[in-house]
């Protein structure tokens, strides 16, 4: 079973971190050897669905899929992804949800992991908010030119609370992009956190935030696993 990489006692002085601007980032967050293997888990998964929006709707679609399409199809999609991300909506990448019957027996452990009672009691005493019951969990994978343009997490029918990011791609280079911004609701950017390796970004979903663009020249891919602690 995977743990934090610190000892109990510091909880406090996390959740005190957290309640200042209800978000923390903590390095060095898995035992090394955890963190190692699962980004290597990460690094073997060959197909993600794409998500991204276009149509007036939020999509996704096997890479597998749109592979069979046309250069020309896939030129034109591409445009319209663009063209709606210049207007500040949208979002492209690579996802795949982490399901308890995964098929592959590390991100099985992932999901446990997130969903026992240590990591959620360890949670809500990071966060304060005693309702979390549970999380799900994706493994995100942004590509050249993938992003995530400014939102916030907040779904009416859903119950998140908190948002995590576990960073597992190694030397990521901040000229990389792939950062994870924060912004105040007039669009000034207030926070600005790299993904660095093996770090943990734990905020509540009401904060407007964003992944920044993956350069063109990136030599990796940024690999994450990231999802939601919900009640």
């Amino acid at each position: 079973m995977y743990s934090p990489y610190f000892d109990a006692k510091q909880i406090t002085s996390v959740a005190e971190v957290f309640s200042e601007s209800n978000k923390c980032r903590l390095t060095n967050f898995l035992q090394p050897e955890d963190a190692k293997s699962l980004s290597q888990t990460l690094q073997s998964i060959r197909e993600f669905d794409l998500v991204f929006h276009a149509g007036g709707e939020n999509k996704a679609v096997p890479e597998a899929e749109l592979r069979k399409h046309s250069d020309e199809t896939r030129q034109q999609l591409q445009a319209e992804i663009f063209g709606n991300a210049a207007k500040g909506v949208g979002f492209l990448y690579g996802r795949h949800i982490i399901q308890k019957d995964d098929e592959n027996q590390k991100l099985r452990q992932v999901i446990e992991w997130l969903n026992s009672p240590t990591t959620i009691t360890w949670i809500k005493s990071v966060t304060g908010m005693h309702d979390i019951t549970h999380a799900d969990a994706n493994v995100t994978r942004f590509a050249r030119s993938e992003f995530l343009t400014r939102h916030n997490d907040v779904l009416p029918n859903e119950t998140r609370r908190v948002a995590f990011v576990i960073n597992l791609s190694p030397n990521w280079h901040a000229d990389w992009g792939g950062l994870l911004q924060f912004f105040e609701a007039d669009g000034t950017s207030t926070h600005s956190w790299t993904p660095t390796f093996n770090s943990l970004s734990l905020f509540d979903v009401k904060h407007i935030h964003s992944v920044t663009c993956i350069a063109p020249y990136a030599p990796a891919l940024r690999l994450a696993i990231s999802g939601w602690f919900r009640a």
